[in-house]
């Protein structure tokens, strides 16, 4: 059933891209989206789900605009009819002129203000319903993050463990001229199984949740600097607040997508992190000195940045990004709490 769903939907997309319907081809997209997650294909589910995302923001912003053409063209028609009326009611009744008049304009003055107040009711109910579609698409995306995350956090845990593991035990057998050699080996080993422990369970939110946002910062940067051997300087108030369960998993994976960034991107050497609480809020602030990029041609593009943003947007707060070639990278982030 699940072959023939994504046939019959792989089908209809290209119609759909033909005839112009955005409409209909984010509806494709968000329907092969559910047919990919019942397939355990969430990698391409999550493609699929941003696609209908793209598609939907652009369908609802033509038709908002449309909208406002028909609107307008009412109103300017509605006052040219009324123009008419008020010359054949002078030529014809110019008696009682003055009396007809001051009816004819109060009904014109109603008229404008009920197509008014229709127009900005419409303008803000086409608001409300692309805010809540794009809210919606957005937490669907995120989710299907969370799903891929979670799924790679098990195969960490399990397929790289079990070599770690083996590793271990050939080092325990094997016969080293120089004990203390054997020992360091055993260290390291030691440290990377802890490393690969965390890293799984950070992919995992039930287990983030359970922790709080300090310890799981400090894991963040011990296991990234272990990994990548960049250096990260961080601040994180000794008195810090638990966070909502949203909240905190967010924030999370917001660090986890700079450090990412940092070590395939920035090729910084050095990376700062600093937490603050002021005035109610959460300020995060993330600074490195890596080669900096064009923000307006790379950031709006980068699938990372919009993620960032949206879990942002979900939480109520701002960010700022400032980069430019040869200058580094900073973000700066404000959450209520």
């Amino acid at each position: 059933m699940i072959s023939k769903a994504e046939w019959c939907i792989e089908s209809a997309i290209p119609l759909a891209v033909t005839s112009g319907d955005i409409d209909w081809l984010a509806t494709l997209y968000d329907s092969y989206a559910d047919v990919l997650i019942a397939g355990n294909q969430t990698a391409k589910a999550l493609d699929y789900q941003k696609k209908a995302y793209g598609s939907r923001v652009l369908a609802d912003s033509r038709r908002s605009g449309l909208q406002v053409k028909l609107l307008s063209s009412m109103l300017d028609l509605r006052a040219k009819d009324m123009m008419i009326r008020d010359q054949e009611i002078d030529l014809n009744l110019k008696q009682s002129e003055n009396r007809f008049l001051k009816v004819l304009l109060f009904a014109f003055f109603i008229t404008i203000a009920s197509l008014t107040f229709l127009l900005l009711w419409l303008k803000q109910r086409s608001r409300l319903i692309r805010a809540r579609d794009q809210v919606n698409a957005a937490l669907k995306i995120i989710e299907l993050e969370e799903m891929e995350k979670r799924r790679l956090g098990f195969e960490l845990h399990d397929h790289t463990g079990y070599l770690v593991r083996t590793i271990d035990q050939f080092i325990t057998g094997y016969h080293f001229t120089d004990p203390k050699e054997k020992e360091d080996i055993s260290a390291k080993i030691s440290e990377l199984r802890t490393s690969i422990r965390r890293f799984s369970h950070h992919l995992n939110p039930i287990h983030v949740q359970d922790e709080q946002f300090p310890d799981l910062l400090a894991d963040l940067v011990k296991d990234f600097s272990l990994v990548t051997g960049i250096k990260v300087k961080y601040f994180i108030p000794a008195s810090f607040p638990k966070l909502a369960d949203n909240q905190l998993l967010h924030l999370v994976r917001i660090v986890q997508e700079l450090l990412t960034n940092a070590s395939k991107h920035a090729a910084a050497s050095n990376v700062g992190i600093m937490v603050s609480i002021a005035d109610q809020n959460l300020v995060l602030m993330y600074e490195d000195d890596g080669p900096g990029f064009v923000v307006e041609s790379t950031g709006a593009k980068s699938l990372g940045f919009q993620s960032i943003r949206e879990r942002i947007r979900l939480m109520d707060g701002k960010c700022k990004l400032e980069s430019q070639p040869g200058a580094g990278t900073k973000w700066e982030f404000i959450i209520p709490l």
